[in-house]
């Protein structure tokens, strides 16, 4: 097979593998399995997190979270698996220029599936591409990879949230947090001596998760879906009807 044709496919394969993985519909699972209701037909008409919450319960709320921030890992360490131990490996030696960096390799096809599982996960084929909000799979892509990301954002995260008392909001910021972190360890990665892979949860001891311009270009397009999907909670937010977080108690 010829090379661009290889890759072509290879990446076209991961796009669908990242896709059908977050299209899982975690939350309307729940809702019909246990409550035999369905998520996006009360509340906020929403299958993530925090609509399941305040429909259902808090810990359910949080099980459909955590599942969500999980099934787009899976995609990703696929994608990496077939890449690095099948034969598809003979084809990753491609790269091409982007400004002062390079994009190529395994890591351009993982974290292309990543993203490609946000896209399901919002727009999922499985429940006529109504889906969630991007937020569990944002935090579960960036917190579960890296550690850094897990303290600078999960903690930002649960600060904002008691702060503001507004899920969507605090979703809204630290997404852009995350993203401007990405980005610095990207620019940092093109300036500085230094092994960034140790920022990851394999603390530079197995570095298969490469962090870089496409984790960072990823974390961007991610970060603008979210944005798109809260297009009707800034509107609520801007006419002070936004719901509170359900996840804390009002004293």
């Amino acid at each position: 097979m010829n090379e661009p044709l290889a890759i072509t496919l290879i990446a076209l394969g991961a796009l669908i593998i990242g896709y059908a993985f977050g299209s899982i519909p975690t939350g309307v699972i729940i809702g019909k399995l246990l409550f035999h209701q369905d998520p996006r037909e009360i509340g906020s008409k929403n299958s993530g997190g925090t609509n399941i919450a305040r429909s259902f319960g808090k810990k359910f709320g949080i099980l459909v979270i955590a599942l969500d921030m999980l099934k787009i890992l899976l995609p990703v360490f696929l994608v990496w698996a077939l890449c690095v131990f099948t034969p598809l490996k003979d084809f990753l030696n491609w790269s091409f220029p982007v400004g002062y960096t390079t994009i190529g390799g395994a890591k351009a096809f993982y974290w292309a599936a990543g993203l490609a599982a946000a896209v399901g996960h919002c727009w999922p084929i499985f429940t006529g591409f109504r889906g969630g909000k991007a937020v569990a799979v944002f935090m579960g892509i960036n917190c579960l990879t890296s550690w850094i990301e897990f303290l600078l954002s999960g903690f930002t995260y649960i600060f904002l949230a008691k702060k503001t008392k507004f899920i969507s909001l605090t979703s809204i910021i630290v997404s852009c947090i995350a993203t401007a972190i990405a980005w610095t360890i990207f620019v940092l990665m093109a300036t500085v001596d230094f092994n960034f892979q140790i920022l990851t949860w394999s603390f530079g001891g197995f570095p298969f998760l490469e962090y870089g311009f496409e984790f960072a270009l990823m974390d961007t397009f991610m970060t603008i879906i979210l944005v798109i999907r809260h297009a009707s909670n800034i509107k609520r937010l801007k006419e002070g009807t936004e719901s509170t977080n359900p996840f804390i108690s009002e004293k």
